[in-house]
């Protein structure tokens, strides 16, 4: 089983919205999947059709239906401005996974949307980065880099029942590495307990009527030129 997940994190005007864009491969050996960040971006004061309308070009791209047995896949963080953002997309034809991220470790379905724990999220994406499992390109690209820089400042404390917590430090972001979170704890938690067979997510039912957008109209369409041989793409997508 092998597909793409794309995971937003989306913010107010004022703040950083993220985009990643993950390959997802099970291993049947070892009974787990195995994660390459092939690409993610973040905008900042970008309104919220454009953030939609840039998130849905990404979705669109062709390279991430071909040999793929599940996908795209859709992760929203639908937690506060979320919420109106998961209508927009709703209203242009596409079904994202909604997420309400809610403090402690739980995951529970309510009323069609995923309530997960903050702990739980970037927990299963960490565990995954510390075995080796979720690839990050070596390359000084500024999400990249600010990735990285994110990730020194996660820290982690355990609270008087045991339970952890993850927060960046005081002045610090957090959205790229919620946008990889996202990703990784969809493939542990659902796809992993469901992988009997090929998925079908069809994702986007009708043709979306934004425009291309002020910024990141290019995104993704390099992955596609990549797929066929084209243009660099950051990480590649090799399957």
């Amino acid at each position: 089983m092998r597909g793409f997940i794309l995971s937003l994190d989306p913010a107010q005007v004022r703040d950083w919205s993220a985009l990643a864009a993950v390959k997802a491969v099970w291993k049947a050996e070892t009974k787990t999947f195995t994660y390459r960040l092939v690409n993610i971006e973040r905008l900042q004061k970008v309104p919220y059709d454009e953030i939609v309308a840039w998130t849905i070009r990404a979705f669109r791209t062709p390279a991430f239906r071909q040999d793929v047995s599940f996908g795209p896949i859709l992760c929203l963080d639908s937690t506060g401005v979320g919420v109106a953002i998961r209508d927009m997309f709703l209203k242009a034809g596409v079904q994202p996974v909604s997420i309400s991220i809610t403090s402690g470790n739980g995951h529970s379905v309510v009323g069609g949307d995923r309530h997960v724990g903050k702990a739980r999220l970037i927990g299963k994406f960490l565990a995954a980065f510390d075995a080796g499992r979720f690839q990050i390109p070596d390359k000084e690209t500024p999400a990249l880099v600010q990735l990285q820089r994110e990730l020194k400042s996660f820290r982690a404390e355990l609270s008087t029942a045991g339970n952890a917590r993850f927060e960046a430090e005081p002045g610090e972001h957090d959205d790229l590495v919620l946008a990889c979170s996202m990703a990784a704890w969809f493939g542990e938690d659902v796809l992993k307990d469901r992988n009997v067979g090929p998925l079908v997510f069809s994702g986007a039912t009708k043709p979306h009527t934004f425009g291309s957008g002020r910024s990141g109209g290019g995104w993704f369409a390099e992955a596609a030129r990549h797929h066929g041989g084209g243009s660099e793409f950051l990480g590649g997508i090799h399957h």
